[in-house]
């Protein structure tokens, strides 16, 4: 089963049971709690630690089923598991290049993702979440257009605009065929 941490270190869990989802600091013993709020310290009875007792959220994770990993739409931050596109900001707007990873850790203010696609080994990005921007993996076809745009809008500029926004909607009206004699191969 994958877990995304909600808060603490995720090697407080290490050792621990599946239905772990919490653990507390509590009459000084580290307590497992399950998903119901039960909780046991070092193999002993289960019991449900009650508002009044002096307890101390340590660790929280959650599970994460495979739908959650493959129903990533985009919108807001990728979870634990999911392999995306990721550049980071400057000013509000992606730096090129894009890069490809898997998301391997997450909290509100950290992000571990694993770089696929390398030729020489193994890496990993770690950044803050507010500081990145994240796209699901691109279609063949959405990375064809994003060349074509680059490739027109990388051409001499007479009258100093960006192109980008332009050349995105002729490409659009060419791959509709709304311009004759231009086909996209």
């Amino acid at each position: 089963m994958k877990f995304e941490m909600v808060s603490g270190d995720e090697r407080l869990f290490d050792g621990a049971p599946e239905w772990v989802v919490k653990i507390y600091l509590c009459l000084g013993y580290r307590w497992l709690a399950d998903a119901n709020g039960m909780a046991s310290y070092a193999g002993g009875p289960a019991v449900e630690l009650k508002g009044e007792d002096e307890k101390y959220l340590i660790a929280e994770r959650r599970p994460i089923t495979e739908q959650d990993v493959n129903e990533w739409n985009g919108e807001g931050l990728p979870p634990v598991g999911v392999e995306c596109e990721f550049a980071h900001i400057n000013r509000g707007e992606p730096i090129p290049p894009w890069e490809r990873g898997v998301v391997r850790y997450l909290s509100s203010h950290t992000i571990v993702i694993e770089l696929t696609g390398l030729k020489n080994g193994k890496a990993e990005s770690i950044s803050q979440p507010l500081r990145m921007r994240f796209r699901p993996i691109r279609s063949p076809a959405e990375v064809a257009r994003d060349a074509a745009i680059h490739a027109m809008a990388s051409a001499p500029r007479r009258c100093g605009h960006p192109l980008q926004g332009i050349c995105g909607e002729i490409y659009d009206a060419i791959a509709a065929g709304k311009i004759p004699g231009v086909k996209l191969e």
